[in-house]
């Protein structure tokens, strides 16, 4: 095995040695630790970044695996602890996620057979783009964004600074910072592109620098919502996707990094952010789910490029007729999320699956599977569409049968036993909710009349017809499942009056009478999602 050389050496004696100096400064000025760790983050992650970019070692990943044991362990012990908003400590889960995708993307070059050097080369290049990107944009915004909304009073109680995530607070300054600093990466990548690739094609300024305010404008709303530092994971994810496309794009695949034009991109970005503000005003999305509405509906829109109707429909119904159902409603006994904007791990739960097919479309469209020398199948994007119609179809039905249920149903009935429960709780079911589960898997199945499907029609020897039934079809069998694992599985609580309820009553209720404590409606509406897709493409295969 080829032995460590002077860069990793070099590397790891800069990073030692900035954590000795932080360490320091640390315990003489305590106030600072906040500055000072954001300042130790952009140095480490730019030490590894460049290390990624050089190194041609498999010590480097091996070690980094290492690391990533290493911390996990140390973290859990409560080692690098910091204080937070108040009095409150958090543990850095961060620096664990951070080490990990640094681990994984580097070990890639070592793991994927028969790549050739200038696959080599972008494989590298992607890697220094996402580490720059987490190191300067996330630090830098962690920096300006915390002493700009002290300085300029924007963090008090009236103030419209701060962006409050669960326990977390982020500051619409670090927003701006983090955007225009991931730009100003992406322009520096492009650059370096220009001197490292041979023989690539040149990129068009007046096409990509636009493209590239979008794309910081994108990651830095996956920065916003993600939380307990999975940003040190998300955002490398991310840039290293787009890093992809536009290093396709040089070595002569498609050049631009989403289909549509510049005018087009603006004028979406601008009305979609108003769409997003619209649903958080009118109460019915919180800020969190406003946020990974609009990420999920880019994605959706810009770069599969697929109709944003399905969801449109979809969060129609659910509102409107949630809207009614609450003017009627008296005690309604579902999990503590009930009657409450939607925040962004429900936006997941119920649209999770439609987001992840419309990236794997995009990535296959960019030909990105070609760098690991997969070859797709004909028709894959059609079936991956037809999968995140139906995944759609699901969470409509599974959303409308539950709230014409409770609305206009009698007392619901467990599906495995028989018995008689609460309304609202998981796993009940009545006769207009079943109704209901139809009208929701049947207003997503009619999005097949707007879309063109006769690529899909001819790979399947299907008619529009048969693609509706199918979408309409696995989106009530998904109301079904939801029933059953919401039955067996999500976490119920017994109530002061004997009930079982799906959220405790009490402070002294730590743990569920039945089913599991970590699984809440949010994770049972996602596991019914996957367990759709996986049933319907066992059967479209």
């Amino acid at each position: 095995m080829q032995g460590p050389n002077s860069i990793l050496w070099y590397s790891l004696l800069l990073i030692v040695l900035a954590i000795c100096v932080i360490s320091v400064l640390e315990k003489r000025r305590p106030a600072w630790q906040f500055y000072l760790r954001k300042s130790l983050h952009i140095v480490v992650i730019f030490v590894a970044a460049v290390a990624s970019m050089l190194l041609d070692s498999v010590w480097l990943p091996i070690l980094s695996w290492l690391a990533s044991i290493l911390l996990w362990i140390a973290i859990k012990r409560g080692w690098f602890e910091e204080v937070v908003v108040g009095e409150q400590t958090r543990k850095p889960w961060g620096m664990v996620y951070f080490s990990v995708i640094y681990a994984l993307l580097t070990s890639l070059p070592w793991v994927l057979d028969g790549l050739n050097p200038n696959q080599l080369l972008m494989l590298r290049w992607m890697n220094g783009w996402s580490f720059c990107t987490l190191a300067f944009a996330d630090g830098l915004a962690g920096i300006v964004g915390r002493w700009g909304t002290s300085v300029l009073a924007l963090d008090n109680e009236r103030s419209n600074g701060i962006f409050k995530l669960e326990s977390e607070r982020k500051s619409w300054l670090g927003f701006v910072v983090f955007w225009f600093v991931a730009v100003a990466v992406g322009v520096l990548f492009l650059g370096i592109g220009d001197e490292v690739f041979p023989n690539h094609s040149r990129w068009v300024g007046s096409v990509v620098i636009p493209q590239l305010v979008v794309l910081g404008f994108v990651v830095a709303m996956v920065e916003l919502v993600s939380g307990k530092g999975s940003d040190n994971l998300l955002v490398v994810l991310v840039v290293w996707l787009f890093a992809g496309v536009m290093a396709m794009g040089m070595m002569g695949k498609p050049q631009a990094i989403f289909h549509s034009g510049t005018e087009y991109l603006f004028v979406y970005m601008v009305l979609s952010v108003v769409a997003a503000i619209f649903l958080y005003k009118k109460g019915i999305l919180d800020n969190t789910g406003a946020a990974m509405a609009w990420i999920l509906a880019f994605v959706v829109v810009v770069m599969a490029g697929w109709s944003l109707w399905p969801l449109i429909i979809f969060l129609g119904l659910a509102s409107l007729v949630g809207r009614w159902r609450k003017k009627g409603a008296r005690f309604i006994a579902g999990d503590l999320k009930e009657g409450k904007p939607r925040d962004r791990w429900q936006v997941l739960a119920n649209g999770g699956l439609y987001l992840v097919c419309a990236v794997i479309v995009y990535a296959a469209e960019m030909n990105i599977a070609e760098l690991f020398g997969v070859t797709l199948s004909d028709g894959f994007g059609e079936k991956c569409r037809l999968l995140a119609l139906i995944s759609i179809s699901a969470s409509s039905a599974d959303t409308l049968s539950s709230e014409v249920g409770q609305w206009l149903g009698g007392a619901p009935r467990s599906i495995i036993t028989g018995k008689k429960m609460p309304k609202g709780v998981s796993g009940g079911v009545t006769m207009a909710g079943f109704f209901g589960a139809i009208l929701g898997a049947v207003a997503v199945g009619l999005c097949v009349c707007i879309d063109d499907w006769e690529v899909l029609g001819n790979l399947m020897g299907w008619c529009k017809m048969e693609i509706f039934i199918a979408v309409a079809g696995f989106g009530v069998i998904g109301t079904l499942i939801d029933s059953i694992l919401g039955d067996l599985l999500q976490a119920k609580y017994r109530s002061v009056d004997g009930e079982l309820l799906d959220r405790p009553e009490g402070v002294d209720v730590n743990y569920p009478e039945k089913g599991f404590a970590f699984v809440s409606n949010d994770v049972v509406n996602f596991m019914t999602g996957l367990l759709v897709l996986i049933i319907a493409w066992a059967v479209f295969s």
